[in-house]
């Protein structure tokens, strides 16, 4: 049977799509995105407590990630259900995620339908955009005041968990800020926390382990995160910065031990720390006028913000007020070396 000539050069054109999107299937398998554990700095405690659950196979039903605000604890929590979960044997043998199975690419693009987070904006909702050191909310999030995670969304939890995972070994569910859960969510969270499946893990992130009820804390492995030291949280901006920043050093001084802030100082703020920095560089201590001077341009600067970004200016000012009490705490240990 002959074919027609005209079907040739369509067939031909099928042909080389198909062969394009093979190619680009092999080179994002091949690549990766891959989130291993060593990837997370600064936190060796965790990540040892953390290797050594998954080498011996005594996993806890439940984890308490406790440290201040961007330290790395969603960062860690995601790749620890990514090993949790992988599917590649080799990377499974040595207790870490390989990020090219279709579970751990699913985990890292945010749409793993059973590695689910718990958030006070909203909704138990997936993620939708994978998060890095700097914690940003996955798009779509409502973003505003933490209200507290309610007790529908807990009621949820309590009965999606008792479902058996259709295409992971556990189902993983990570609750951030619970210490804003009034006590009606931390009651039916205990009760789910007393009556874990063997295939449901809970990761609950806070950065105020005091606030938590001590029935809470008591059921859960706890696992402390320490502000990151200043070489180790350059290494981290030059990772994730190319090129490298300029300031990275600087930005790294006024985080404060957390990577997840000097990100967002170097993503989003470039304007504002620059700015806040000049100012305080060429604040005169003789002049007290040139204090007002200065909290009138910090308005300024808000202002402007708010207009070209549409961010609230009672944020701008807060990051303003954040910059330069870091900026003193600095001066301070200077003073005392």
């Amino acid at each position: 049977m002959t074919r027609p000539t005209a079907w040739v050069p369509e067939f031909k054109n099928f042909y080389i799509l198909v062969c394009h999107f093979n190619l680009l299937f092999f080179i994002f398998n091949f690549l990766g995105g891959k989130m291993p554990f060593s990837d997370i700095l600064g936190q060796d405690y965790a990540v040892k407590v953390i290797r050594r659950s998954l080498e011996h196979n005594r996993l806890s039903h439940a984890y308490l990630f406790s440290g201040p605000e961007g330290v790395g604890k969603k960062f860690t929590a995601r790749i620890f259900s990514q090993a949790l979960n992988c599917t590649n044997g080799k990377s499974k043998e040595k207790f870490d995620g390989c990020g090219k199975c279709l579970s751990c690419r699913k985990i890292i693009s945010g749409n793993h339908p059973e590695v689910r987070f718990v958030r006070p904006q909203g909704e138990l909702v997936k993620e939708k955009k994978a998060e890095g050191w700097s914690g940003e909310p996955e798009e779509g999030a409502v973003r505003g005041p933490a209200r507290g995670i309610k007790i529908d969304q807990i009621r949820e939890l309590q009965k999606e968990i008792m479902h058996k995972p259709y295409e992971s070994r556990f189902r993983v569910y990570i609750l951030t800020q619970v210490e804003s859960m009034g006590l009606e969510s931390a009651n039916c969270l205990l009760k789910v926390l007393e009556e874990p499946p063997s295939y449901g893990i809970l990761i609950l992130i806070a950065t105020n382990l005091q606030a938590l009820p001590q029935t809470l804390v008591s059921r859960c492995q706890l696992i402390p995160f320490n502000l990151v030291p200043l070489p180790q949280i350059v290494n981290i901006l030059n990772q994730h910065f190319s090129p490298p920043l300029r300031a990275g050093e600087t930005i790294a001084r006024i985080s404060g031990g957390q990577p997840g802030k000097a990100i967002k100082l170097g993503e989003n703020n470039l304007l504002i720390r620059d700015k806040v920095l000049n100012l305080l560089e060429g604040l005169s201590r003789t002049e007290p006028v040139s204090v007002l001077r200065a909290a009138g341009e910090l308005i300024k600067i808000s202002e402007e913000e708010e207009a070209a970004n549409k961010i609230p200016q009672r944020n701008i000012i807060l990051e303003e007020l954040e910059i330069i009490a870091l900026w003193y705490r600095d001066l301070l240990i200077l003073k005392e070396k």
